[in-house]
């Protein structure tokens, strides 16, 4: 849990700001310690805390998300199907070693 956070904070950098960032990194901070302890009913307040923290983060994401997806969405099907044919069609021009053969098992008895 704390490294996937950890990770998309790194991911998007500058896109959060200090003010996001501090109440998430505390709840780590604090989930970290939990997690030294034994005690499983302090982990676990502490992971929802952490994942608390991290939702206005999570929406972020999924707002900046759409619209991207849209537009990929949005772009005419045969373009995006010829060129992943160009991109098969590339593909098999690196394969130029290998032979398509028939091969028969003889037994040396």
């Amino acid at each position: 849990m704390v490294y996937s956070v950890r990770k998309s904070l790194a991911d998007l950098g500058d896109k959060v700001t200090n003010d996001e960032r501090t109440p998430i990194e505390a709840a780590i901070s604090d989930l970290e310690a939990a997690a030294k302890t034994e005690d499983v009913e302090a982990i676990k307040k502490k992971t929802e805390a952490l994942m608390k923290a991290m939702e206005p983060i999570s929406e972020k994401i999924y707002k900046n998300a759409a619209p991207d997806q849209q537009t990929a969405q949005d772009a005419p099907r045969g373009q995006s199907q010829d060129a992943g044919a160009r991109k098969d069609a590339g593909a098999r021009k690196d394969d130029d070693n290998v032979v398509d053969a028939d091969y028969k098992i003889v037994d040396d008895q």
